[in-house]
């Protein structure tokens, strides 16, 4: 029987991009198939798991052997934009192979989330849709190439992994605007963040995948839901792992569309995500540590607040970088509404400024303060501004 589907899985809250099913049914006729195109051969097997190399495919492995196989199949012929593949799967089962090879390629931008396959009971014919002819893929393919390879050579003066990670989460954060009236051919791919700077979660977390394939860092995209004005809906982002433990990194909800974008979902952990994310899928991803998260690893997490005089020297730091938003996040109620206070009134808050300042050896605004503050996370961004 032939029958016509949609990719149906990631609408994300604020950052959403959705997608309609439409199941169309009519007699099925058996077509010869030959046994050699049911499965990949030897040297396609060998082919990918060379190309695998230290790449996760997380969704690759978490099939069996059999709908690996199929993976294959489908993975071969949507890079060569074949009209067709046939495949040993059930029906049931077609789904999550399509969408284990989407979600471990985000290479993959001119498929759409759209196809046709038709069900002959021991094997599925699988009917991509192509957003792209494949001479526009491959030279839009070149263009991003390009893009990321500069993107890539650029982050090689960072210090380390993570460092690598904040300069590509900043670098989509800065050049590409959140858009949810995008079709799925921008919205849901590397295109629309590379090439158009617009797109949504999908698009800016494979973005984010992507990049740090390219430097090997293990990462995966992870789906769920996600909390915004105080309603749940689907949404997408990254796992990633950092000196053997796992992080959470939601690029989108670090873009605020401003001059400052807060890294407040920059590698947290489970207990921090869960406040505002669920339904999370793979469901355990043993996100337990901290030492990695943005506020932690700048030292500018805040257990007991005493006055920003302590942070002098922390700020003087990141400012010399020629970084000139210095984040904070607070662990308490209380250390939150200090802080506050103190940037509101009295001058004790100008003599912090300006020895930061002095010590960072920048030329920056002394006799003012810019201040950003989000009650619900406890986070207060004072912006410097070059004198």
């Amino acid at each position: 029987m032939k029958k016509i589907f949609s990719l149906i899985f990631v609408f994300c809250v604020l950052f959403v991009v959705s997608y309609g099913a439409v199941k169309v049914v009519t007699p099925a006729v058996k077509n010869f198939v030959s046994e050699q195109s049911y499965a990949p051969s030897d040297e396609d097997i060998a082919a990918f798991e060379k190309e695998l190399g230290e790449r996760p495919f997380y969704y690759y492995k978490a099939l069996d052997y059999d709908k690996q196989k199929a993976y294959i199949m489908l993975y071969n012929a949507v890079l060569k934009q074949e009209p067709a593949v046939n495949l040993i799967v059930e029906e049931k089962d077609l789904l999550s192979v399509f969408t284990a090879v989407l979600y471990d390629n985000p290479k993959i931008f001119w498929v759409s989330l759209e196809y046709t396959y038709y069900d002959y009971g021991n094997y599925v014919e699988f009917n991509p849709e192509y957003t792209f002819t494949a001479d526009e893929a491959g030279k839009i393919s070149n263009q991003i190439n390009a893009k990321v390879a500069q993107i890539v050579s650029d982050a090689q003066n960072c210090a380390d992994d993570v460092s690598k990670e904040l300069f590509f989460n900043d670098y989509i954060c800065n050049n590409c605007v959140y858009d949810d009236t995008l079709s799925q051919t921008s919205g849901n791919t590397v295109y629309g963040v590379f090439i158009e700077g617009r797109s949504v979660c999908e698009g800016y977390s494979k973005a984010m995948q992507m990049l740090l394939d390219e430097v090997g860092i293990y990462n995966y995209l992870v789906v769920g839901d996600a909390i915004s004005d105080g309603e749940p809906g689907p949404h997408m982002w990254n796992l990633i792992k950092l000196d053997g433990q796992n992080y959470y990194v939601d690029v989108t909800w670090n873009d605020a569309d401003s001059e400052y974008n807060p890294h407040l979902y920059f590698n947290v952990n489970e207990e921090y995500l869960s406040r505002t994310h669920s339904n999370i899928v793979p469901a355990e991803n043993f996100c337990n540590s901290t030492d990695m998260n943005f506020f932690v690893r700048q030292k500018t997490y805040v257990t007991d607040f005493n006055g920003f005089k302590e942070y002098t020297d922390i700020t003087a730091d990141i400012l010399s970088n020629s970084v000139y938003s210095v984040e904070f996040q607070f662990a308490d109620e209380e250390s939150y509404r200090s802080a506050l206070d103190e940037l509101d009134g009295g001058y004790e808050v100008f003599y912090f400024i300006e020895d930061a300042v002095r010590k960072s050896g920048k030329n920056l605004v002394t006799d003012e303060i810019e201040y950003s503050s989000i009650d619900e996370y406890r986070f207060i961004s004072i912006n410097f501004k070059e004198g």
